[in-house]
């Protein structure tokens, strides 16, 4: 980089080809408008995404993912910090001085009193060689994550034949009554209904993600609501919220599950839970196994409304693979 200081702003319409470009440069990997946009939708608030730029070129990005996170039934405007990036040449003291720099100012265009509540970041498998961004943050473990993976199913409980499965619609409302009967079972999440199903899992230009909604056999109540898409020789688990009270709708998911990897010509299953562990038990009586150790993820809080209780919201959270996407 030359010695000029960059210029730290919020993106702007017309920026789109320039921070492809850096993506691309900087993460190795080919991103095509389309999925940023998805990505990134955009909204009457703008795309919170701050770029650092030299020249017309972005020299480094650090994007906000917006959700609504509970707390012990208060929600919470949220944005997790995903895909921060530096342009290769840019190392060690430098780059960092450069990412604190654009998250100061994320938390100051952006955080408590501005647009968001809580400004975080989730580390999936922190080591010495991960970029810490959270500067003068509060960093926190996590509840381990339990990666699972199945390649053979053993014999499905009768139990589930008491339940059906149906394809989810791109906006589906049966998911609002879903979390408002079982959002206490999941005192510190990502809120999951209709319009959280809607921007993480619907329209993605490249990726088809299936997505099913499990219901009485005799019924029209929702009671458990899974994403799943293919990647390599495995059909990944992406979600996953489900009434507990009906452990055979958990059962019915892994089925859909197993009918699906044989579809899809995948391998394996897999799945990531964190905060769940009667669903990581229950996952483990139908076949599935753990995948070494259970994962030490991290929290990282760069602000957060004032009385925001973080150790709470971190012993508790709720995690599954859609929760790490881009971090």
């Amino acid at each position: 980089m030359s010695t000029a200081e960059p210029e730290l702003r919020l993106f702007r319409a017309g920026d789109e080809a320039r921070t492809i470009a850096g993506f691309e440069q900087a993460c190795g990997a080919e991103r095509s408008l389309d999925e940023w946009a998805w990505r990134y939708p955009d909204s009457p608030e703008g795309r919170p995404v701050l770029l650092a730029l030299e020249g017309g070129r972005v020299l480094a990005h650090l994007g906000g993912s917006p959700s609504r996170v509970q707390l012990d039934g208060r929600v919470l405007a949220a944005a997790q910090l995903v895909e921060p990036f530096v342009l290769p040449g840019a190392g060690g003291p430098e780059a960092r001085a450069l990412m604190s720099e654009l998250l100061g100012a994320f938390v100051a265009e952006l955080g408590p009193g501005r647009r968001f509540d809580l400004v975080y970041r989730i580390v999936a498998r922190p080591d010495g060689s991960d970029t810490d961004i959270a500067g003068e943050g509060v960093r926190l473990p996590l509840p381990a994550a339990v990666e699972l993976t199945r390649t053979k199913a053993g014999a499905s409980p009768a139990r589930r034949l008491a339940y059906r499965a149906e394809p989810a619609r791109d906006f589906e409302p049966r998911l609002d009554e879903l979390w408002r009967r079982v959002r206490g079972r999941y005192p510190a999440a990502v809120v999951r209904d209709a319009e959280h199903a809607l921007v993480r899992h619907a329209g993605h230009p490249t990726e088809k993600r299936h997505r099913f909604l499990v219901l009485p056999r005799f019924g029209r109540r929702a009671l458990a609501f899974a994403s799943f898409a293919r990647f390599g020789d495995e059909c990944r688990w992406l979600d996953l919220v489900w009434d507990r009270a009906h452990p055979g709708a958990l059962e019915l998911v892994a089925h859909v599950s197993n009918r699906l990897a044989r579809q899809l010509g995948a391998a394996r299953e897999r799945v990531l839970l964190g905060g769940d562990p009667e669903g990581c038990s229950r996952l483990g009586a139908l076949g599935f196994t753990a995948v070494g150790e259970p994962l030490a993820m991290r929290l990282e809080v760069a602000a957060c409304a004032p009385d925001i209780d973080l150790e709470a919201l971190a012993s508790h959270f709720y995690l599954t693979a859609c929760d790490v996407e881009g971090s």
